[in-house]
């Protein structure tokens, strides 16, 4: 899956809303028991990420596919609907993490939130979550 600077743009010319941000892999798709692996991000959840997170830019919000696919995926034990992807990106060594919520009909993942982390985050989030997936 692909997302481009042209899907962020119509999400936010309301030209498309939602747009599919990445796939879940299908062995956490099946340990979760959701029907559709699609991630989705809706404009309020965008605009959510702008406002409590100017730091991301939208290049680096074309990275969730790779933050979805290819990192640690865990999930909150004290909030089994919620699911964090934790990523470190190669080439300019940030760490993010993807937050999802996954509906109450197990029927679809949508984008809560997306920001930069720091070790010590990544570390503190092995002590609250299990761990679904390790990073490939």
């Amino acid at each position: 899956m692909s997302l481009t600077l042209d899907d962020l743009d119509a999400l936010r010319r309301k030209t498309r809303d939602p747009i599919p941000v990445g796939e879940l892999p299908n062995i956490i798709r099946m340990a979760l028991q959701v029907r559709s692996p699609i991630v989705h991000l809706s404009l309020e959840s965008l605009m959510h990420i702008g406002k409590r997170h100017p730091d991301i830019a939208d290049y680096e919000l074309l990275l969730l596919p790779f933050v979805i696919r290819h990192g640690l995926i865990v999930r909150e034990k004290k909030k089994p609907k919620m699911i964090l992807a934790s990523y470190q990106d190669s080439m300019s060594s940030k760490r993010y993490l993807a937050a999802m919520k996954i509906t109450s009909q197990q029927c679809e993942v949508w984008l809560d939130s997306f920001y930069r982390t720091k070790p010590r985050q990544t570390a503190s989030l092995l002590k609250r979550c299990e761990i679904l997936k390790r990073h490939d």
